[in-house]
């Protein structure tokens, strides 16, 4: 048999590009699989836990992006999921998404609702056949997927459009694994809280590089502040006499294992904002500080409340 369409859940990019097969493939539409539901049915030492699934589930619907393919591409997704060993190919009916012609996608004001409106016309779809590799001996319990594994999953609903319902079931899925990671990460926060208090704490930081990503420049210089201001208005930039204790802080979040799962391309630049915000209206509220504890208490007080009750990473 001669497949031409293959539907995956997973983003089409990697650190390099021969890292994922993807990026070799051309990209058709997005769609559904109707009576279908995600799992996370086979343990992946590569991915820290168990990959995803693709599994049978009256009234429910799993989301993913179809690519055109040859038999070549064939072959080398064959060898990729150890066709006959760990996978076999599916073929399935799939609603295939269309987006009107003139469209446009991009616009802020169409991403506020108009899209979602787009999902719920069934003119707007066309019946067609993809093939699906899913797991041949699966777990009947799910297993406990890594945090990094499901943001790739979140990453491509995000990248792709998926309808904002699904990306919520997405977020939700990883509810269970979040929990368990969070009771780790507060903990590493109180650590960071009680070392800015120690004695060599300037020793310890005093080689730290200014911090600068995800929207966030922690700097010393007013003459740097002022050319980002002009040049990144939306970025938030504290200019701080207490840059390399401060910068220190983000690093320790941003690339500890504690936390670091905490982090991925859709809410790292909020997450990072919020954090200079924090330090931002602390220097406004204490103008007269004489030492490093204050402003990195009000970071590390911000940081923390994003996992607790209220706080954007919370999960209920």
């Amino acid at each position: 048999m001669v497949y031409d369409l293959i539907f995956f859940l997973w983003p089409r990019y990697g650190r390099r590009k021969n890292e994922n097969i993807l990026f070799r493939l051309r990209k058709k539409n997005i769609g559904f699989i109707p009576d279908h539901r995600i799992d996370f049915t086979l343990m992946s030492k590569k991915n820290e836990g168990g990959i995803i699934d693709v599994i049978e589930s009256p009234g429910d619907v799993v989301w993913g992006v179809i690519y055109s393919v040859t038999m070549s591409d064939i072959s080398t997704l064959d060898h990729y999921h150890e066709y006959g060993d760990r996978f076999i190919r599916k073929l399935i009916k799939c609603r295939e998404f269309h987006f009107p012609e003139n469209f446009d996608i991009l616009s802020e004001e169409n991403m506020d609702g108009e899209v979602e409106d787009l999902y719920n016309d069934p003119a707007n779809y066309t019946d067609t056949d993809v093939v699906v590799y899913t797991v041949i001996n699966k777990s009947p319990n799910t297993i406990n997927h890594s945090i990094r594994y499901l943001h790739k999953l979140q990453e491509a609903a995000e990248e792709n459009l998926f309808p904002m319902s699904y990306q919520h079931i997405l977020n939700n899925f990883g509810a269970v694994v979040r929990k368990q990671l969070n009771s780790k990460a507060l903990d590493f926060f109180l650590s960071i809280a009680d070392q800015i208090t120690h004695d060599d704490f300037k020793e310890k930081v005093k080689d730290t590089y200014e911090f600068a990503g995800a929207g966030l420049v922690i700097t010393g210089s007013k003459e740097r502040k002022r050319r980002l201001n002009e040049r990144y208005p939306d970025d938030v930039v504290v200019l701080t006499k207490y840059w390399e204790a401060l910068s220190w802080i983000v690093l320790q979040f941003y690339e500890n294992e504690s936390t670091s799962w905490l982090f991925n391309y859709l809410n790292k630049r909020k997450y990072f904002q919020d954090f200079g915000k924090a330090l931002l209206a602390y220097q406004k509220n204490h103008p007269n500080d004489t030492d490093h504890i204050g402003i990195c208490q009000a970071g590390i007080t911000q940081a923390y409340s994003l996992l607790t009750e209220g706080g954007d990473l919370y999960v209920q």
